[in-house]
């Protein structure tokens, strides 16, 4: 852009300076009439740069408008696949809920790990941790209440997957389950559904 501007300013300075030095080295070749022509060739010249720079300005706001759209379709694509997942780990998180009227809180722990292991997809940075800070809560009230009643049990088969999934979180809550997940007795899985 800069080139532009100084190709432009050299381009009438040089017109000019021409104009200047025709006139006074032959002042009487000059009349009116050669003046005049003069002056409308520095009038295509000063057109044309302005209408270089028109269109200079034409395109860039065409790109910047290209680049908004892509990033606003972008934002719109990840939302909704967010939200996807999300609904998608609610629903585990509402069959954790109907297993956790049985006494054994083996299906309701492994919902929960379900959930949580959905929530690890969701690629909405707000949507992930907020959602995942609720199911580790959740999970850890229903590894309270299972370990309190002396019936915590996990699936033999799916206990390092469970550690693994934790791995991912940080919090002092999710070290707790950890240790719990670690010394929790295991059974084998009857019914993977």
């Amino acid at each position: 852009m800069k080139k532009d501007y100084l190709f432009g300013g050299g381009l009438i300075l040089s017109i000019i300076l021409s104009i200047i030095a025709i006139c006074r080295t032959y002042p009487l070749f000059i009349d009116l009439s050669s003046i005049g022509i003069i002056f409308a060739a520095m009038s295509v010249v000063v057109t044309a740069l302005i209408g270089s720079q028109i269109m200079q300005y034409l395109q860039i706001e065409k790109r910047m408008k290209e680049i908004a759209g892509s990033e606003i379709n972008n934002t719109i694509d990840e939302l909704i696949e967010s939200s996807f997942k999300k609904e998608h780990a609610f629903s585990y998180v509402f069959l954790a809920r109907a297993y956790s009227i049985n006494e054994n809180k083996i299906d309701e722990i492994h919902y929960y790990f379900r959930a949580l292991k959905e929530v690890q997809t969701i690629t909405n940075e707000r949507y992930r941790n907020t959602f995942a800070s609720f199911v580790v809560n959740e999970l850890y009230e229903s590894l309270k209440i299972a370990r309190k009643n002396k019936t915590l049990q996990i699936y033999t088969e799916y206990k390092n997957e469970y550690l693994d999934i934790l791995d991912c979180y940080s919090s002092p809550i999710s070290m707790d389950l950890r240790n719990i997940i670690r010394h929790a007795d295991t059974c084998p899985v009857g019914d993977k559904n």
